[in-house]
Formats: structure tokens, C-alpha cells, sequence
């Protein structure tokens, strides 16, 4: 392969950041993190993406807040409250993935069913009648 072309990371070499605020984040949610944000995004794009996922201490719970930039430009974000920073991660990752999943499907082509074809209708055989001639 020459070196001009773009290689795609594969989703488990997805660029995640996670920072915190007012609280430690421990390994174990790093890594629980990295694999759901991976596994999430992988689902459905390839690895040309990048994310950032912020932990935040919000009066007696944990916000999730988690937002991917996709190669196409695109930002999707996502956030969740809960008593445990685990399963706050696990609400914004399904609302992460239900986005992703909304996204791709935007992107879908409507028309491939049909062949491509859609019907075209020429001005001379339209025609709208006059609703003043009515009155």
C-alpha cells in the first residue's frame, strides 16, 4: 500500500479521553470506558474517531457526560446522572449508541430500493386549477 492512502484504526484504537472533575477516577472505570465508547462507536463507524468522556461530581451524583467527533465532522453528545459513576456511564453510553444508530440511518440512501429510480413529473402534465373561478 502506498503512503498516501488513509489507514482506519480499528474502534478498539479509538482516541478516548477521560477526565474527571471533583472525584478520582479509578482503572477499572478507565478501562470500562475505553471498551463500552469503543464498542459503542465500532458498532457502527469505523475508528476515525475521536472521543471525550467527562466525569462529574454533581451534588449527591455522578454525571456522565460523553461526546464523539466523527470524521465526517460531526458531533454526537451524550450525558447521564446516577449515584454510581458506572451506571451513569452505562445510560450515556446507551444514549451515545442510540445516536450513532439515529446517525447512520440519516445517512442510509432511501432510494437504493427502488433502483434508484424516482419518478419525475413534467410541468405540462401537472396542473392546478384556478380556485377563483369556484367562487
Amino acid at each position: 500500500m502506498s503512503g498516501r492512502g488513509r489507514v482506519a484504526r480499528p474502534a478498539d484504537e479509538m482516541q478516548i479521553q477521560i477526565h474527571s472533575k471533583q472525584l478520582g477516577v479509578g482503572d477499572a472505570l478507565r478501562a470500562q470506558t475505553k471498551s463500552k465508547i469503543a464498542l459503542a462507536a465500532g458498532k457502527y463507524f469505523d475508528g476515525n474517531a475521536t472521543s471525550t468522556v467527562t466525569f462529574s461530581r454533581e451534588s449527591h451524583e455522578i454525571r456522565c457526560d460523553c461526546l464523539i467527533h466523527l470524521s465526517s465532522g460531526v458531533d454526537l453528545q451524550a450525558s447521564a446522572s446516577a449515584a454510581d459513576a458506572r451506571i451513569a456511564l452505562e445510560r450515556a453510553t446507551d444514549r451515545l449508541e442510540k445516536r450513532l444508530r439515529r446517525y447512520k440511518r440519516r445517512l442510509k440512501t432511501h432510494h437504493a430500493k427502488s433502483g434508484g429510480r424516482i419518478e419525475t413529473v413534467t410541468s405540462a402534465a401537472y396542473a392546478i386549477d384556478n380556485f377563483e373561478d369556484e367562487r
